[in-house]
């Protein structure tokens, strides 16, 4: 027979001491974290060019919040529209059809490799394309024809921009989730008598969003992000709203001409001269003031349908920042309307006066120099 040992009779156990390890490595990398970050913050807060007093007087400012909504209603009216759609594709995707299954990878394919930019640009841009958009009989007659301009806003074309783009990713996300699931579960459901409805809601795709909504999260910050985008084509989202507050002094001259009786002018910036070029081609724009060198060279490749105003100003500079140009188009009598203006705003002084509070030199144009030069233009030696 065993004998049990008396535990009260048992030595107490020896409490072994970790020795640390030092990590000289870790402790240099720590403090370089912090001092860059120290810096980062102290440059962010002192710097006094980030005028942070500006910031916070506008920082609630109606437009500013209107312009979150848009942002964020965008977001949410195309997610809910490409989950929706990107399910469909994704579907058919992997339809034993292969009609279907190369319809669904060329839309994929396609859209996926467009930058959303680009899109957003081609559809607010059709009616350069199509002037009208028709319902009918495809090679037959037509019942309904609208204006392109009328039917595709800027709201319109960044939902479609952005609602495309984002089908195709989330078609693979979805399509990527299912093909997770194993191909028993398909045939035991099968067996069960389940239908195909059946087994796709109550079996696949609840082990496939397991796969499916990570990676969705990350498309939808993604996408908030990326409604940024939609500035270039006017749209009033939070970028476009900060870029017309500082641009709110040519909006106060509007509201003096409201109180004259006379028609304001409805001003809209773009980030650049082919996108401006593009709307005024459009029609959705009547009139572009750009650098000369760019208005020549949409005139000369527009089939003589603009007419251009050039500018010779400070002849002391470059020719290709000496000179500008108002682009408007022809038949409309705009631009004769824009030089009866310029002449005027030069007998009273006003044009020199912009040019001094712009920080520039003296603008030495001429009153004859403000005529109507047409569609080409001779640079400035």
């Amino acid at each position: 027979m065993t004998k049990v040992p008396n535990v009260d009779a048992l030595p107490e156990p020896t409490v072994l001491n970790r020795a640390k390890r030092r990590r000289p490595g870790l402790l240099v990398a720590n403090a370089i974290v912090l001092v860059l970050a120290a810096m980062a913050v102290t440059t962010i807060f002192t710097n006094p060019r980030f005028e942070w007093h500006t910031v916070a007087k506008y920082f609630f400012e109606i437009r500013v919040l209107k312009g979150i909504g848009v942002s964020i209603g965008m977001t949410a009216v195309t997610m809910a529209i490409s989950l929706v759609t990107g399910t469909l594709v994704a579907l058919m995707r992997m339809c034993d059809s292969r009609l279907m299954s190369t319809v669904a990878a060329a839309f994929i394919w396609v859209f996926r490799s467009i930058p959303m930019l680009v899109q957003l640009l081609f559809w607010y841009n059709l009616a350069a394309l199509f002037p009208t958009l028709s319902l009918g009989i495809p090679w037959g007659p037509r019942f309904l024809t609208f204006d392109s301009n009328d039917v595709i806003g800027p709201l319109t074309a960044a939902i479609i921009g952005l609602t495309l783009h984002e089908t195709a990713y989330i078609a693979e996300l979805i399509r990527s989730g299912l093909l997770a699931v194993p191909d028993g579960q398909h045939q035991a459901a099968s067996a069960l008598g389940l239908t195909p409805a059946q087994i796709f809601f109550r079996i696949t795709l609840p082990q496939a969003l397991r796969v499916i909504v990570p990676p969705m999260g990350n498309e939808l910050i993604s996408l908030l992000k990326a409604t940024s985008l939609v500035s270039v084509i006017t749209l009033a989202d939070l970028l476009y709203s900060v870029q017309l507050i500082y641009a709110k002094t040519f909006q106060t001259k509007n509201k003096r001409c409201a109180a004259k009786g006379k028609p304001s002018v409805d001003a809209k910036l773009y980030t650049d001269l082919p996108a401006a070029s593009l709307a005024l081609q459009s029609k959705r724009v009547d009139a572009v003031a750009a650098p000369s060198a760019s208005n020549t060279s949409v005139s000369q490749n527009a089939k003589d349908r603009f007419e251009t105003l050039e500018l010779k100003d400070m002849l002391d500079l470059p020719a290709a920042s000496a000179i500008y140009g108002i682009q408007a188009k022809k038949g409309t009598g705009l631009a004769s309307v824009i030089v009866k203006g310029l002449q005027k705003m030069y007998e009273s002084g006003t044009y020199a006066k912009l040019f001094g509070q712009w920080g520039l030199p003296l603008s030495t144009v001429t009153r004859p120099q403000l005529a109507l030069n047409g569609s080409k233009q001779s640079q400035t030696q």
